[in-house]
């Protein structure tokens, strides 16, 4: 009696350490959805626990179904829980309703940060792959003290309008969040602050380079880069053509800049080649340009004065222990995280230090 007894204490004890062990909220979640309205209500309750948003990617479930993969880190602002809002525009990004409900949502202090917009495909089966349409995804951010904000989105039609617009806009206080090509419009969006008094923009000149190569890319950034451009953002294209950057530039005296492209980084990271390249350019002084990352191609850049030794780690959600633990044992070796890439079968979280 006395040993089952024993036994039965040691078994519950047992337990009750594997319980502790396990903490009610880890440093890190991953919210995987494939409807806008749970999206919503799950970062909603994450927010609540403390959790803020580090990146978002589109990714698919096993049998090819699309997903909205978020990941967010245990990071409780001192004034209280942020707040989240999702839209997704069965439109066109930059149609009337989506414009006015972006726009009510910046009133109210809601931000989209870089990195917060996702397209995804969306399934039909009467189209091949390469015709699937897109679908955004938007999520916006509100702080404890919010500042108001406004957006606009510029359509592309031609090169010259669409840099000339992007030009009128910054001088008027915008700043480009994001360059994004969805349902084959490519769109800009941007936002500026509407607190009284808010000083108007800088002068700048834009260039959108399109090229069909990713060797083409390289050649046009590296042209762009020795003018005193800097690449601001990145979006996919379409089947011919791998990636376009958007680059911009001051009315200071122009540095240089310097850039390479990483192709086909999720195929990369399968071969286990994406940490080595990334470290090697890393040594250099080469970082990973904040919203310069695509399907297709992932942009590295050279600033003036960077220090060289910067450190990248790839992790893949499908490798053990499993992307919450992994993150959690970089983080603890010093590594911050960059960006995440869509994986057929998970999502790729770059991290550096």
């Amino acid at each position: 009696m006395l040993s089952s007894a024993l036994a039965l204490f040691i078994s519950f004890s047992g337990a009750l350490t594997s319980a502790a062990a396990e903490p009610v909220n880890p440093p890190f979640r991953l919210i995987q959805t494939r409807n806008s309205r749970t999206l919503q209500r799950d970062l909603r309750s994450a927010a609540q626990a403390g959790y803020r948003v580090l990146g978002a990617t589109p990714g698919s479930t096993l049998d090819g179904k699309p997903l909205i993969l978020v990941l967010m880190q245990l990071d409780p602002p001192a004034g209280g829980p942020v707040e989240y809002a999702v839209l997704a525009p069965s439109g066109d990004l930059d149609d009337e309703t989506a414009r006015s409900r972006m726009n009510a949502l910046g009133n109210e202090g809601y931000r989209l940060a870089p990195g917060r917009l996702v397209t995804r495909r969306v399934e039909d089966f009467w189209l091949p792959q390469a015709a699937y349409e897109a679908q955004l995804t938007l999520i916006l951010e509100r702080s404890v003290s919010p500042r108001r904000f406004a957006y606009d989105v510029i359509r592309f039609d031609d090169f010259e309008t669409f840099q000339h617009n992007l030009a009128t806009r910054r001088a008027e206080g915008y700043e480009v969040l994001a360059l994004v090509n969805s349902a084959r419009r490519l769109r800009a969006v941007l936002a500026r602050p509407l607190e009284p008094g808010a000083p108007d923009g800088e002068p700048r000149e834009y260039r959108l380079l399109m090229q069909a190569t990713n060797r083409g890319l390289r050649r046009a950034l590296k042209r762009a880069g020795s003018r005193g451009y800097r690449a601001i953002a990145a979006a996919d294209a379409s089947i011919h053509t791998p990636a376009m950057v958007l680059v911009e530039k001051g009315p200071a005296a122009p540095a240089t800049y310097a850039y390479r492209v990483l192709d086909d980084p999720v195929q990369k990271q399968r071969r286990g080649k994406l940490e080595t390249k990334l470290n090697r350019h890393g040594s250099e002084g080469y970082r990973v340009v904040p919203g310069g990352s695509t399907e297709s191609a992932l942009l590295l850049e050279l600033a003036p004065g960077t220090p060289a030794g910067t450190h990248y780690r790839a992790i893949a959600s499908r490798d053990p222990p499993g992307l919450p633990r992994a993150l959690e044992q970089a983080t603890g070796e010093g590594y911050r995280f960059v960006t995440m890439l869509a994986d057929s079968d998970g999502t790729i979280v770059l991290l550096e230090k």
